[in-house]
């Protein structure tokens, strides 16, 4: 880099004590002290500030950050850009603040935003590999779960949606609830196979375990059970039909000439009991 230095010319053109006060004086130099001054694929800013200029405006290149801040008024924003067309499109923006500019609505939590298409968050075990962690999907309105690059779980989108799921951890000695939420009072929790698939349980099944008494249904090797549980000491099993409708089990034999050894006692659905004849 050249560096000009410009004397001042001493009034008597001479070495005298005149000219040398004023060749002595301060000089004004000029190839130094801008950047724009400076070997353009050698610039070294240490320290400082580079105050209202946009970085790699004309010819975007990588760069490499300890702590990156982008400050507005009332907002902390922070944005990559794309150089695609003849302007510069914001892809993702992290923002917070009192204020957003996305709708004018006032928040003070961070936001991730995408502009446009889906925003997927990846995972790379390696040079090659590139996996899908998780992918927000405008085009189906879902968010996908995949882990190790393969889908395991979505939640879709309802417009007009209300009610939701919601799952929540326990501690020791609790169980892990899915339950329902949301605006209604009671609402049911629905859950539905694939076709003519069925919802299988690999354990136990017990229904209605917040009253004081409830059942359990079980499978087992040659038979399955219905158990009532609960804490009073005498819980009835209501087996009740629909209407004019039934509870059937067994089959039906005639014969007249079985003698009775004994009864089974049960109970009709008003509560009288009954005893079931038993024959040798």
């Amino acid at each position: 880099m050249t560096v000009v230095v410009t004397h001042t010319i001493p009034a008597d053109s001479s070495f005298s004590s005149t000219g040398a006060a004023a060749w002595n004086a301060d000089h004004a130099l000029s190839g130094v002290g801008t950047m724009a001054e400076q070997n353009a694929n050698s610039v070294a800013v240490t320290g400082g500030a580079i105050d209202n200029t946009t970085v790699g405006a004309t010819t975007p290149a990588a760069g490499t950050f300890t702590t990156l801040t982008a400050t507005t008024a009332g907002t902390t924003t922070a944005k990559v850009w794309s150089n695609t067309g003849t302007s510069p499109i914001a892809d993702l923006e992290l923002q917070r603040g009192t204020t957003s500019t996305w709708g004018g609505d006032a928040f003070t939590d961070y936001r991730l935003r995408a502009s446009g298409g889906n925003f997927i968050l990846q995972s790379q075990n390696n040079t090659t590999s590139v996996l899908d962690l998780l992918t927000v999907d405008e085009t189906n309105n879902a968010i996908k779960f995949s882990p190790v690059g393969v889908e395991q779980m979505r939640v879709t989108r309802t417009a007009s949606a209300v009610n939701y799921v919601q799952v929540t951890g326990a501690a020791t000695g609790s169980d892990p609830v899915i339950s329902t939420q949301g605006s209604d009072a009671d609402r049911n929790l629905r859950l539905t196979a694939k076709g003519t698939g069925q919802v299988i349980t690999t354990s136990s099944f017990l229904a209605h375990v917040s009253a004081t008494n409830y059942v359990q249904l079980s499978g087992g090797a040659s038979s399955v059970a219905v158990t009532a549980l609960g804490a009073s000491a005498n819980v009835d099993v209501a087996l009740t039909p629909k209407g004019t409708g039934n509870v059937r089990f067994g089959t039906y034999t005639a014969d007249m000439t079985l003698v009775v050894q004994g009864y089974i006692t049960i109970k009709d659905s008003g509560g009288t009991v009954r005893k079931l004849a038993v024959i040798a």
